[in-house]
């Protein structure tokens, strides 16, 4: 496979694991260059000397690392950059905040098969959304804090519902934006709407909202 002009970070405390990684994202995916680390302090040092950084793939449990703090951080340093969170252990609660915290994917450790994992990467180098399927199951999305009405999709507006649709794809406001001829900032204002009509405060939940209504309207 052809290498393409771009460039990765692993940051992963598993010298085995962070290897297998980096090979499989220059080999496999097409990076030019794949750098590697294996705490915080390293990957800090990676990023303030390489300007543009297209996927990160980080460790939640990196050494120096503070979790949440940390992804919140490193999406508003670097908005541009793709970041896949790997995990040992999580729950649909977990899944969420990571993707809150402005994370495009979230990969568990427990993955056995390398086509799995490759396509995990992919599906985040390429603009889209991955979540493990554990985690998407309708029955999981009974947060509290996330008590949506399954019918108020339809009291959206018809811009907040093209929005709110293309993002259910998986797509970036960036993309978005140009797929309906707006702005990124007036993608937010429509997403952010869209959010409160909805009765969410994240990506992921407005994804589960979109399954119950649809749920509903098959069940009617």
């Amino acid at each position: 496979m052809s290498a393409r002009r771009s460039v990765a970070i692993v940051a992963e405390e598993q010298g085995f694991f962070n290897a297998g990684l980096a090979a499989m994202l220059q080999n496999e995916i097409g990076f030019s260059k794949v750098l590697r680390t294996s705490n915080y302090k390293g990957l800090m040092a990676l990023l303030a000397d390489n300007l543009k950084v297209d996927l990160l793939v980080i460790d939640f449990e990196l050494p120096g690392a503070s979790g949440l703090t940390t992804l919140q951080e490193l999406h508003e340093a670097q908005p541009g950059m793709r970041i896949a969170v790997l995990c040992e252990q999580m729950n649909s609660r977990d899944g969420l905040a990571i993707l809150a915290a402005g994370a495009h994917g979230v990969i568990p450790k427990q993955i056995t098969s390398c086509a799995e994992l490759q396509q995990a990467l992919r599906t985040v180098d390429q603009s889209s959304i991955f979540i493990p399927a554990s985690l998407i199951e309708p029955a999981k999305w009974n947060q509290p804090e996330d008590d949506f009405n399954p019918e108020a999709f339809a009291g959206l507006t018809s811009r907040q519902q093209q929005v709110i649709s293309l993002l259910y794809e998986g797509h970036p406001n960036k993309v978005i934006a140009r797929e309906l001829g707006i702005s990124p900032s007036t993608v937010k204002v429509h997403v952010h709407a869209a959010f409160r009509a909805l009765g969410v405060h994240s990506r992921l939940a407005a994804m589960a909202a979109l399954r119950a209504s649809a749920r509903a309207v098959t069940e009617a």
